[in-house]
Parts: structure tokens; sequence; C-alpha cells
């Protein structure tokens, strides 16, 4: 099977796979929010957490680029890609701000509601500004202190990453077939020498957004084969605690996401019968469990967090799909096939008769 045979079919697990990646993100802060470091990263040398955000990048490269080449047209690519993570960060925000923080913060609350970090945090993380994001008192006094949702981390990088597509769209270097594995390799060659580099680890995430791509843009030529995935993830679990784990982390997961995605069961897809919770549980998870840790006390545990906090943060999740996103997306421009060439080098490989694409 080729992936330009099911690239635009809407028959995928998608959905199974972003909730999966936003689950181990929650399992790996559990044990961050509880004082211990995730153990899989001592064992491993990659965090489950950074193992979730990765696949979330390698996923949305592909999709991203899925949904430019339907429609090429960076004002309507804007729209959807604002449509879909801003409404439900703007609710998670307001939501830990004006309710959450007022319960719990440790200030009066007439300092709380004047202060100008109160106000800071929610106009700046309105404006995708959330980096290390704090509210006046709130959390102060937790293992991970003054942390309020330290997963928002990564949506400026995502929506920067969303900037690189319609960039390169605009200019034409998406139809120049050289421009994405160079683009690709480059982003191996900084990740690599950058993993020293706290701050440079971020660049990490393009290497997986850009893998996606290439994915995407080299469809016509990718088998999707569970032999090849196997040894994909051999070599996987063969770099764990070596200077090469990034590298094939890049270079092998994307890959296994795609072959999962399509030649999995359908019925796989029951897990996500309520609703797309994924991104839901992903911006809500961290406050919930800072907010068990909190209740928790000197009792506070990772498997205590994990427990408690799961249903609560998937519940809403699913009421952010319901209530906010699905909405939001209703708003969506809705596009059935290309309206242009795909980029690089695949308008020879015809799009599935199976309607609009699934985009993250």
């Amino acid at each position: 099977m080729r992936l330009a045979d099911v690239a635009d079919s809407r028959d995928n697990n998608f959905d199974v796979l972003r909730l999966f990646a936003a689950s181990i993100v929650l399992v790996s802060h559990s044990f961050f929010l509880a004082g211990p470091d995730d153990p899989f990263g001592a064992w491993t040398g990659i965090t489950l957490g950074s193992l979730g955000v990765a696949l979330f990048f390698g996923m949305s490269g592909f999709l991203i680029l899925k949904s430019w080449s339907f429609e090429p047209r960076s004002r309507s690519f804007f729209r959807k890609r604002a449509l879909r993570i801003m409404p439900a960060l703007w609710a998670a925000l307001l939501l830990t701000t004006f309710v959450l923080g007022p319960i719990i913060t440790t200030e009066p609350i007439t300092v709380y509601s004047t202060s100008f970090g109160t106000w800071k945090y929610v106009i700046t993380g309105c404006l995708l500004v959330t980096f290390g994001g704090v509210l006046p008192g709130v959390f102060e006094n937790n293992p991970y202190e003054n942390a309020v949702n330290g997963s928002l981390w990564t949506l400026p990088i995502e929506a920067s990453a969303y900037c690189m597509v319609a960039v390169l769209g605009v200019i034409g270097a998406l139809r120049r077939p050289a421009v994405l594995p160079i683009l690709f390799g480059s982003s191996l060659v900084v990740s690599f020498l950058a993993q020293d580099h706290e701050v440079l680890q971020n660049l990490r995430l393009y290497a997986f957004f850009l893998a996606g791509m290439l994915l995407y843009a080299q469809r016509a030529r990718v088998m999707l084969s569970w032999p090849i995935a196997g040894v994909g993830m051999v070599a996987w679990v063969a770099s764990f605690n070596t200077p090469a784990l990034v590298v094939v982390s890049a270079i092998a997961l994307p890959y296994v996401v795609m072959v999962v995605a399509y030649r999995t069961p359908a019925a796989l897809r029951s897990i996500t019968r309520f609703g797309d919770v994924s991104y839901g549980l992903y911006i809500y998870a961290f406050p919930v469990q800072q907010l068990v840790a909190l209740a928790l006390g000197d009792a506070v545990a990772p498997g205590k967090i994990l427990v408690i906090a799961f249903p609560i943060a998937w519940l809403l999740g699913l009421a952010s799909w319901r209530l906010v996103e699905r909405p939001a997306l209703r708003l969506k421009p809705s596009t059935t096939r290309p309206v242009a060439d795909p980029p690089a080098d695949l308008g020879r490989v015809a799009p599935a008769a199976s309607g609009a694409p699934t985009i993250g």
C-alpha cells in the first residue's frame, strides 16, 4: 500500500494517535508534578512527554501540508489554523485565570484580580505568547511550583511551523522537490548539534514537523509496510540513550505513525467515538494535575495524580471539543478537492475520491 493511495482518505486513526500522544504527555507530567523525573526518560533518553509532543508534530506536519495542498491560499489557510487552535486556547486561559485562579490563589482576591501578572498571563497567552506563564499566588507551594500550564509552550512553535508552510507555499518553494529534503536534513543536523543546549532543543520539534511534511510530499514513493515500521522501531530502541536518538526518532517515528494511522483497524476509532478530545486533554491536563497535586499535599504521588487527573482532564477535553472546538471548526471553509497542483512532484498522483481530508 502506498501512502498516496490513502493519504486523502478519512479512513484513518489519527484521532486515536493524537489521543495517545496527549495521554502519554499527561502520564509524563504526573511524575514531574509530583517531584520525581519521568522514569521512561531515564531509561530511554526521551521522556514520555517529549515523545508525545514529537508524535503531535509529526502528524501535524503531514496534515498541515495536506491542508495547504488542498487550498494553497494563505488567508484561508491561516483562518483554518486559527479556528483549530485559538478558540479552545482562549477558553482554557479564561477558565484558568478567572475561575481556577481566584479559587486557589494565596493572594487576596482584590490583589489577584488587579495584579499586572494576572492580566499579563491571559492577554499574552491569547496572543500565543505562552512560555512560562505564572499567576499570582497560584500553585506557588506545589512540588513543581508556580507553573500554571506548562503544556502550552509548544503552541507558539506549532504556529510558527504553520507560518513556515505558508511562506514556503507562497514563494513556490514547495514545488521544488529538493527543498523539503534539504530542510529536513538541516533540521536533523541542528537537532543533533543542539541536544546539549536546553533552549535550542525546542528546534527538534521542527525536525518532526518537517518529517511529516516530507512524508506527504513524497507520498507517491512511500510504502506503508509493517516490516519497515518494525525495523524503524528496532532502530529507535537501539538508539536509546545515545546521541543518535533524536535523529533516529525524527526519521522512524513519523513513518511508524503513518503506518499505524492507515493500516490499523477502523474499530480502534471506537476509542474516540465521543469526540476528538486530544487537544482539549492536552491544554487542560497540566492545570488539572497541578490542582490535584495541591489537593494531595504531602500525599502527592505520580500514580495518584494520574488516576485522579486523567478522567477530569478527559471530561474537560470532551467539553472543549463539543462546546468550543467543533462549533469553531464549522466556521472553517471546506475544500473537497485540490484547487491547485499539490506540492513537490505529486501532481501525478490523483487524490482519493473519499471527500475532504481529515485535518487536525
